[in-house]
């Protein structure tokens, strides 16, 4: 075996030739150490650009967040002002024959087609209820009345085909003036049909909901700041609750309806359980006196008056 030594000195290595395993040269120690120094100062310069960004962007975060406030919430006492948990609907039927189900307006059925008068969602009629009910509602130092609706709901799973039907309760609810729904029900007449409008000053509606849970949700999306445009359709008109009341004392009954409208012209309408309403408000004359020849709920006067007291 011939052996040649290493041609460079200094490096304390020689390789054997011709050998499988010969031994391998030792690096240069001057270029490793330039290498290292390389990758530290590289490393240095990317700790300093990260904590660079890290302070850039907590600075503006600072800036940007010391406007921001948190919205006042409005609180809804616990006590119940009134309300109205059964009434018969009645609608009229192309036969000119009228039908009726409790706390619910049926849907208008032809005589071969009353097998669906409860069924699923022809069940859910022009309208139901479970509950109406009406609670102080406060604002920063101003109180308001809020009217809770209550009422059956649903959907199919499949809705194309109208298979699984799911069942479940929803509610609307709106805020108004106490002052002004106070005077206005003073001025309601007997053995008439009054149409009382209300000023929404906020809107919510929810779905999946129940009674354990509801007014948690109402106090988290009800926003009852003035700059606050949810209650707002258009520049120059808000929304307006409906109370549509025709009390007869001495027959002891009261007939009503209550729906919300937005819009003066062309107004859009709201707060039935419907999804038919666009269709029906236009039908059976919603927002007119002619809608009580055509539907409505009606209860003994004694049973509304624990829901709005009637003089």
């Amino acid at each position: 075996m011939i052996e040649q030594e290493e041609p460079y000195e200094g490096r304390l290595s020689r390789t054997v030739l011709w050998e499988r395993r010969g031994e391998i040269p030792l690096r240069d120690p001057t270029r490793q150490h330039l290498k290292k120094s390389h990758i530290h100062y590289n490393t240095q310069i990317m700790k300093n650009t990260l904590l660079f960004i890290l302070i850039f962007n907590l600075s503006i975060l600072t800036i940007y967040s010391q406007d921001r406030q948190i919205r006042e919430k409005a609180v809804i006492g616990n006590t119940i002002l009134g309300q109205l948990n059964s009434a018969k609907g009645w609608m009229l039927c192309p036969q000119d024959d009228w039908i009726f189900l409790d706390n619910t307006i049926p849907q208008q059925l032809s005589l071969e087609s009353r097998s669906l008068l409860k069924h699923e969602k022809t069940g859910l009629g022009l309208d139901n209820f479970l509950y109406f009910q009406i609670r102080e509602i406060k604002f920063q130092d101003t109180a308001y009345y809020i009217l809770i609706k209550k009422f059956r709901d649903g959907a199919y799973r499949y809705p194309d085909l109208e298979k699984e039907w799911m069942p479940y309760t929803s509610y609307y609810a709106y805020v108004f003036d106490k002052v002004e729904f106070d005077n206005k029900v003073k001025e309601i007449k007997t053995n008439q049909i009054n149409k009382v409008e209300l000023r929404v000053m906020s809107k919510t509606f929810a779905s999946w909901k129940s009674d354990n849970n509801i007014l948690k949700y109402l106090i988290d999306d009800i926003d009852l700041r003035e700059k606050n445009p949810t209650f707002i359709c258009t520049e120059n008109c808000h929304m307006r609750l409906i109370l549509h009341i025709a009390p007869f004392k001495e027959k002891n009954i009261v007939q009503f309806q209550i729906y919300s409208i937005c819009g003066n012209e062309y107004p859009t309408f709201d707060g039935l359980a419907s999804e038919s309403f666009s269709y029906y408000k236009n039908y059976f004359k919603y927002n007119s006196d002619e809608l009580f020849k055509n539907c409505y709920y009606e209860t003994s006067y004694s049973n509304f008056d624990n829901f709005i007291k009637l003089k």
